[in-house]
């Protein structure tokens, strides 16, 4: 089996946005990690696992599916079908939080970020199924 690097694919539009995915993941991971003053704003129990669970199995394919363009050089369906979960996931994760928190009248800064960035990681996940399909 011979791989053929292709380091140019994190040139193009489509590896910027999985270097911002990725970036925006691993910020995610660490906030839910370190939190702020161990608090975490995603709400009950199953609303935590529910976050985490995404925000950690992205951290794991994104850069999976990065390594595999890389390595192969073509988009597949399978980033398709990933990338419009990724939306549908991370637009819940972050709809969740200000839903959890939406009776509070002064949002703390951990509602705010941990809402704000996995509605942003959302919009990217939206915009590479889209830069994909036009491909």
């Amino acid at each position: 089996m011979e791989f053929n690097i292709n380091s140019g694919y994190l040139k193009t539009t489509n590896g910027y946005f999985k270097i911002g995915e990725l970036i925006l993941l691993l910020v995610l991971v660490f906030i839910l990690r370190y939190g702020f003053s161990g608090t975490v704003a995603l709400g009950s129990l199953g609303d935590l696992l529910f976050g985490i669970g995404t925000i950690v199995g992205f951290a794991i394919i994104v850069p999976s599916i990065t390594l595999t363009n890389i390595l192969s050089g073509y988009s597949s369906v399978f980033e398709l079908i990933i990338s419009i979960i990724g939306f549908t996931l991370f637009v819940a994760v972050g709809g969740m939080c200000f839903a959890n928190n939406k009776m509070y009248t002064n949002l703390s800064s951990s509602v705010l970020i941990i809402g704000v960035l996995p509605l942003l990681a959302g919009v990217l996940f939206l915009v590479d199924a889209v830069l994909i399909l036009r491909a």
